[in-house]
């Protein structure tokens, strides 16, 4: 079961409360039901950290990419 950003968070909310049955989780029932909660979600939660990740890192080579910012001043 692939989970979305936004469910991955809700899973992760729900894992992390003290309840144990979270009505809001986007966890399908018959996973659930089958006790396989923890393993979906730290799959889930997994692949959006590595996501993220390679987010960053792509992000953070554009910018050592670009020249560095001029700063104008006025002469006095």
């Amino acid at each position: 079961m692939e989970l979305d950003r936004e469910q991955i968070v809700k899973a992760l909310e729900c894992c992390a409360s003290n309840d144990f049955i979270c009505d809001q989780c986007p966890i399908d029932e018959k996973i659930k039901d089958a006790c396989e909660c923890g393993k979906v979600v730290a799959r889930n939660a997994l692949a959006l950290i590595r996501e993220l990740t390679e987010e960053n890192e792509r992000l953070r080579a554009e910018l050592s990419k670009r020249p560095p910012r001029l700063l104008i001043t006025r002469k006095p």
